[in-house]
């Protein structure tokens, strides 16, 4: 697949990044490097391919007031609550590893550990 063969599959799929459609192949070529298993050859790793790319584009280069990818995310489990006066109170997310919590951090990069999980996951290395 050439990167505009991609940039265009991608852009059906997430037409909320056509602002920052010019940083997709960067993102793309990265994606190839960093994670092997997305041998780029059928729909079903292209789609493992665009959720990174979404995920990186969230992370890097969206606007702030952007929700794009961040939605449903928080800084922790709600582990009590109050209706007066309101109070809420967060426990700390598990934290397995420094990939999985950056992954973990938009809704594209839960989507692909989900899809990691689903192939036999990846072997990190320190």
């Amino acid at each position: 697949m050439t990167d505009n063969e991609f940039i265009d599959y991608f852009l059906k799929k997430f037409p909320q990044f056509e602002i920052v459609k010019d940083k997709i192949t960067d993102y793309y070529n990265q994606a190839k490097c960093r994670f092997p298993v997305l041998n780029i050859d059928n729909c079903y790793n292209t789609d493992a391919a665009c959720l990174v790319v979404a995920h990186y584009l969230t992370v890097y280069e969206m606007p702030e007031d952007s929700t794009a990818g961040s939605a449903g995310n928080s800084s922790g489990i709600v582990n009590s609550a109050s209706v007066g006066d309101v109070s809420v109170g967060m426990q700390a997310k598990p934290i397995n590893d420094m990939f999985e919590d950056f992954m973990a951090s938009t809704v594209y990069g839960r989507d692909f550990l989900a899809w990691l999980a689903s192939v036999g996951g990846i072997t990190l290395i320190n």
